[in-house]
């Protein structure tokens, strides 16, 4: 979301860049994949959680509120890219950060939390984006 309090993390900072005009720079070769949830789904899934305490057979369980798809960050860029109408900035690739993608992708099951607890990420990453864009400039006055 738009209140991300570290704005070197990729998404905030990417908004940023392209928000100024700048051409967006991926440190590596931009295959890193992980996956990202609007901060609404994230505070579903801990309010969904909160609500099926009662339910003693989860406690000490674990619970992953992660979307169905990790994406690489190159797609997120791009995806920046699209929602803010910016196609024409083109991406730039830092090789000098290459580190192996192969070795950097996250993937979390949220299949218990789906399962168990009926849990769903139900903001799709694009319309997130635009949210957090939103966010951004209502709290930064862009």
């Amino acid at each position: 979301g738009g209140y991300e309090p570290f704005k070197n993390h990729l998404i905030p900072y990417m908004i940023s860049e392209v928000q100024k005009g700048v051409a967006p720079t991926i440190k590596g070769d931009g295959g890193s994949m992980k996956g990202f949830l609007y901060v609404e789904d994230t505070i579903n899934g801990l309010t969904t959680l909160a609500k099926n305490m009662e339910r003693k057979e989860l406690w000490g369980e674990a619970f992953n509120f992660y979307p169905d798809h990790n994406m690489s960050v190159l797609d997120i860029v791009k995806t920046i890219l699209r929602v803010m109408s910016r196609q024409d900035l083109t991406i730039k690739i830092n090789e000098k950060n290459n580190k192996n993608s192969d070795e950097n992708v996250e993937f979390l099951s949220n299949h218990s939390a789906r399962s168990r607890l009926g849990w769903r990420q139900k903001i799709p990453l694009e319309t997130g984006i635009g949210l957090s864009i939103e966010d951004y400039k209502k709290r930064e006055g862009v």
